[in-house]
């Protein structure tokens, strides 16, 4: 299906027509994709872009269209701009033409123009019609820049401009001749990715990088702020990387309200240590538009091989008579094949001796209302949260717990560790 047609026809829908015919476009060509986002129950996904509702995104995707419409569908102008009457499918094509073309490396690229290269042998030919083609998509649709013609007086490299391009998004390209008699030669396709554009003014939300805290050999927090214009949601997120232009992986995906916390902090790991890394945060306003904070930097300390793991006990929550939620972390540092368990009872020095009475938890004997165990995981290898409820405990009772951690280590020996011993008291039944 052609894209320049699709455009045209869609602009006028209602949403839920709108969703039909992108729904059939997705079987077609594959340009449109619904799924469901890890960061929400449920949500759907177009153009890269995630939404919590399917009007949301319907909306998104009719001002999309008409800004489409209305940057590539005018009429050619000498420094290539776009015309949407020559939308095809751009798939790597086989040459019957008798000239020969290449594709060469963008250069040039900022947020929302960028130049391609290209280069054509005549052969014996006298002339030929050079042109590029480019597309958000690999192998969907499709523009074309204004067609050259290009005899044996020209140097064999050319070059277009390409205008009006999306701030950080990925364009694929290829350069195309035509001979005498009306037969394509196709380059390969390349791709490149055009620079964020900072300062969005259309955003209704402003995002500002911080700093970063808790800089470890494999991880950090990146910290940022956010300011509410007048969208009543946001999704936030860092990028980062180890190039200020090569931040390509982020963080996990937040939706926040104006009601939430402006200050942002997320923990990134898998680093490496000894590294320079770049980071950014980012918000997303509920019409799709983004705004990026500015570039910051960290550097990662020199790795020290550490087999102690880091426990940590956080506070318990969904306190009721007779049940608990208890919350923990481990990091196991430089060991593996961790053993993750909770300690909870009445008597704190019998929870707190845990530790230095036994090295493993199969020999954790528990002691009725004094001390119990719940394993939660038989095999920790990197860092992770758990929660876990205890149930059947007494209400109107003040109980002690821990998380802990079975490891072996530098000398293969087995331990136990266990995080800071808190407390919680549970409810009161309506009839005490």
């Amino acid at each position: 299906m052609a894209h320049g047609i699709v455009i045209i026809s869609i602009v006028s829908m209602s949403s839920s027509r709108i969703f039909q015919v992108l729904a059939g476009i997705a079987l077609t060509v594959g340009i449109f994709v619904v799924s469901a986002h890890p960061a929400f129950a449920a949500s759907y996904t177009w153009n890269g872009r995630t939404f919590n509702t399917l009007s949301e995104m319907t909306s998104y995707v009719e001002a999309y269209l008409v800004v489409w419409r209305d940057l590539h569908g005018g009429t050619a102008a000498a420094e290539a701009t776009t015309t949407s009457a020559t939308i095809k499918t751009l798939s790597q094509k086989k040459s019957d033409a008798s000239v020969d073309i290449s594709t060469g490396y963008a250069r040039s690229i900022e947020d929302v123009r960028a130049t391609v290269q290209g280069n054509l042998n005549l052969n014996r030919e006298d002339y030929a019609f050079v042109w590029f083609e480019y597309s958000i998509y690999p192998s969907a649709g499709f523009a074309q820049t204004v067609k050259i013609e290009h005899t044996d007086e020209n140097d064999d490299d050319f070059d277009a401009r390409l205008l009006n391009l999306t701030p950080s998004t990925t364009y694929y390209y290829r350069a195309v001749a035509e001979d005498s008699l009306g037969r394509k030669s196709y380059g390969s396709i390349r791709s490149f990715t055009t620079a964020v554009q900072e300062e969005n003014a259309d955003a209704q939300i402003r995002a500002s990088t911080y700093y970063a805290t808790d800089v470890e050999d494999d991880r950090a927090t990146l910290k940022g702020y956010i300011s509410w214009r007048k969208t009543d949601y946001a999704y936030v997120w860092f990028r980062y990387g180890e190039s200020e232009d090569g931040m390509d992986r982020h963080t996990a995906v937040l939706l926040l309200t104006p009601k939430d916390n402006r200050q942002v902090a997320q923990v990134i790991r898998g680093l490496r240590p000894d590294q320079t890394y770049y980071f950014r945060l980012v918000a997303q306003d509920a019409l799709g538009a983004r705004y990026y904070g500015k570039a910051k930097h960290l550097t990662t300390r020199v790795h020290v091989t550490d087999y102690v793991p880091d426990v940590t006990t956080e506070n318990a929550t969904d306190v009721t008579y007779y049940a608990a939620l208890l919350h923990g972390t481990v990091d196991m540092n430089d060991s593996r094949n961790g053993k993750v368990f909770f300690l909870y009872g009445e008597d704190r020095a019998e929870v707190a001796a845990v530790a230095t009475r036994y090295e493993r938890y199969v020999r954790i004997r528990e002691q009725g209302d004094k001390l119990q165990k719940l394993l939660v995981d038989v095999d920790l290898d990197r860092n992770k949260s758990y929660a876990t409820y205890a149930f059947y405990i007494d209400p109107k009772t003040t109980y002690y717990y821990t998380i802990g951690v079975e490891y072996e280590d530098e000398n293969g020996d087995d331990r136990i560790k266990l995080g800071y011993v808190r407390s919680l008291r549970t409810k009161q039944t309506p009839s005490q």
